[in-house]
């Protein structure tokens, strides 16, 4: 049997607010071993951002457990915490968060800064860089992107401390029809070759099947 690599076991978050108490996570249970690509899928204002926070470590829970590799994130420390989110784990936001006053190289070189030695982190910045296409684009910045490459940039950003699970909100949601389909077959890609994906989305199913939906 596979080792499970992330749980999440009766998952709870709330958040108060003037108008009271709402939910954003309702107890949710959830299992993924390695080679899993998991979608979680649902409406706007559903939750489903928000439990893509809580299972990366950005986001604490009201209740519940979220664990990785047999480890529950609550009982980490601050610093066990913060290389699960830097380094097990790589996050792409909705809407790519590229740093706009440095380059496409350095924005995706910056996470390996931290792991790595300077060297190793912009020898696998520049790999990383030309598996996505963009190694002719490494030099600009991002407001010189189009959509598909910043979000192309930010994955690549992502996968640099050869992180195990790939968290993704809603990485398609600007782009249009061609670049969409370019970017799920770039994760899909990712994924037969080891690395876990939990994405956010609203309809994309991968073929065969081979998802898990929540």
């Amino acid at each position: 049997m596979s080792a499970q690599l992330l749980s999440a076991h009766n998952l709870y978050k709330e958040y108060k607010s003037g108008e009271g108490i709402c939910t954003a996570v309702n107890h949710v249970d959830l299992e993924m071993i390695k080679g899993d690509f998991i979608s979680i899928v649902g409406t706007s204002g559903s939750g489903k951002s928000s439990l893509l926070y809580l299972l990366s470590g950005m986001l604490d829970m009201t209740s519940g457990d979220v664990c990785y590799m047999g480890k529950s994130l609550s009982k980490m420390s601050d610093r066990q915490k913060a290389d699960y989110r830097g380094k097990e784990t790589g996050f792409v936001f909705q809407e790519n968060n590229l740093l706009e006053d440095i380059t496409v190289f350095r924005n995706v070189a910056l996470p390996g800064y931290l792991y790595q030695k300077r060297k190793e982190a912009e020898e696998r910045a520049g790999k990383w860089l030309d598996y996505m296409g963009l190694g002719d684009q490494k030099s600009k910045y991002p407001s010189q992107l189009s959509g598909g490459q910043k979000q192309r940039a930010a994955i690549a950003r992502a996968l640099m401390n050869q992180a195990k699970i790939i968290f993704l909100d809603e990485p398609t949601g600007s782009l249009d029809a061609a670049a969409s389909e370019n970017i799920l077959r770039l994760l899909v890609t990712l994924n037969q070759n080891g690395q876990g994906i939990v994405m956010v989305t609203h309809t994309w199913k991968l073929p065969q099947g081979e998802a898990k939906y929540y």
